[in-house]
């Protein structure tokens, strides 16, 4: 079951903690772990979607906030979420990938960063749906911010096109010992329900 895994995984992880940041090793082993969480993540959120078409609505502050809410038991890193705005409905496609979006952020703060606060926040304004993650560690090199160079590292490839599938720009800033901040934004129109409509809408393949 998806418990006895995670127990697993964080075995792992205490191993690669014990390997020196030096060993090519760890840098292995932790890709293989971050893949393994992602999966994880998304078997659980497609399980909330099945839900939510059901007609159980999954509000995605909620569902940020006990994501790190999991993250924070086996780090020691402080953990807050926040919401700007009157709540809206959003489209349960764009919410899946929001959702995924940002708890990749999460997961890499929390395991890469060694931060000391880390907060998500979820602002819902008229033209555009803004999520934002933020952490106060050791910062992303800048040759890992672009993706022609080692792509894969920290997922950053895997948010971007999970963004573009959605109509929506990713921003990341970050700098060595100053913190990251990944800002999402969705446009309103592709983001929010809108009243009376019938909530077909064309996405990318």
């Amino acid at each position: 079951c998806s418990s006895d895994l995670q127990g697993l995984l964080l075995r792992f992880q205490a191993v690669a903690n014990r390997i020196s940041q030096c060993d090519p090793a760890r840098a292995v082993l932790e890709e293989i772990l971050d893949r393994a969480d992602q999966v994880l993540g998304e078997g659980r959120e497609r399980v909330k979607d099945l839900r939510a078409r059901a007609g159980e609505e999954v509000d995605l502050a909620l569902a940020l906030a006990a994501a790190g809410e999991q993250l924070s038991v086996t780090h020691a890193a402080q953990f807050r979420t926040s919401v700007e705005g009157a709540h809206r409905d959003l489209h349960p496609i764009v919410r899946e990938a929001v959702f995924l979006i940002a708890s990749e952020a999460l997961g890499n703060a929390f395991r890469h960063s060694g931060a000391r606060q880390i907060e998500a926040e979820v602002a819902y304004e008229e033209a555009v749906l803004r999520v934002r993650i933020r952490d106060d560690g050791s910062g992303i090199g800048s040759g890992l911010l672009d993706e022609r160079d080692r792509p894969r590292h920290f997922g950053i490839l895997g948010m971007r096109e999970r963004a573009q599938r959605i109509r929506a720009q990713i921003r990341i800033w970050s700098k060595p010992s100053s913190g990251t901040e990944i800002e999402l934004q969705v446009p309103g129109a592709v983001a929010y329900r809108r009243s009376g409509s019938p909530g077909r809408r064309r996405w990318s393949a």
